[in-house]
């Protein structure tokens, strides 16, 4: 029994590996809208990564936005105590690094449904905002796990579901903006 696991963690490992090549890395990926997010983790080649689906209509407040989350991080830690929970100031971001750095330690993908970040979308300003954040934030995990003496034993990627563009900008605590492509897959 113990021969069969050690066969089967290897060749996840080398599918993993594999998929890396194939895809150069990459951590960030977009499909189509029609796309089943139950077909996504095979189309980017990580069959045994645990998918955490999220709808960006469901973030309409930074509450909302929390509890999205709720079953990484408990949604009172994202927030500075006894203050405004709609205010983007009061939102701590490095609590949800912490919680992505974790969660890359399990190979999981985010799945997010990107039809209310659309440019013509009615209200999409504040889910695309907190999109662009949730990106950067994922990148800054990812870079803090790259300086590890010891590397995870799984990864953290993000795909974004129905997303038309070619990149993401996303804001950073410093008020500067980033630019983040996307790998297309079909």
């Amino acid at each position: 029994m113990r021969t069969v696991k050690q066969a089967v963690a290897r060749l996840n490992k080398q599918r993993w590996q594999a998929t890396s090549m194939l895809f150069n890395d990459a951590w960030l990926f977009s499909v189509p809208a029609s796309t089943d997010p139950g077909d996504v983790l095979p189309m980017i080649g990580h069959h045994e990564a645990e998918s955490f689906v999220l709808d960006s209509a469901d973030w309409t407040s930074l509450a909302a936005f929390a509890k999205a989350f709720e079953s990484l991080v408990a949604p009172s830690e994202l927030f500075a105590p006894d203050l405004d929970l709609d205010s983007l100031a009061t939102f701590d971001w490095a609590r949800l690094c912490d919680a992505l750095q974790v969660c890359a330690n399990r190979q999981m993908v985010l799945i997010i449904d990107c039809a209310a970040v659309q440019p013509d979308a009615p209200q999409a300003d504040l889910p695309r905002h907190l999109l662009g954040r949730l990106i950067g934030t994922a990148a800054q995990a990812l870079v803090s796990l790259q300086v590890l003496a010891e590397p995870p034993r799984g990864s953290l990627l993000v795909v974004l579901q129905g997303w038309s563009e070619p990149h993401v900008f996303a804001e950073s605590d410093d008020g500067g903006a980033e630019q983040y492509f996307t790998t297309q897959v079909q």
